[in-house]
């Protein structure tokens, strides 16, 4: 299940799975990076690139990290656009 939010200015987007393993975090938006069978590592690297153009950032919530932004249990994804404010 997925679920997207509103916190501020930031868009939220979290699903009910497993949460990230905090040794793969830094390495997320790497291009190929991936630990699925069948995954490419292209997804998340796409994403951010493109967000970039427009100096809009995404970033992964990490839950063991106080203060950080989490409105599922499983993985959360934070996006800031540049220009909006709450």
């Amino acid at each position: 299940l997925i679920k997207i939010d509103f916190v501020n200015s930031l868009v939220i987007i979290a699903n009910t799975g497993p949460a990230i393993d905090p040794d793969d975090i830094p390495r997320l938006f790497e291009l190929f990076y991936s630990k699925r069978a069948n995954g490419h590592g292209v997804g998340l690297y796409l994403c951010r690139e493109n967000l970039a153009v427009a100096h809009h950032k995404i970033w992964y919530s990490d839950p063991n990290v106080e203060d950080d932004y989490l409105i599922k249990d499983g993985a959360n994804f934070v996006i800031k656009f540049n220009g909006v404010e709450s």
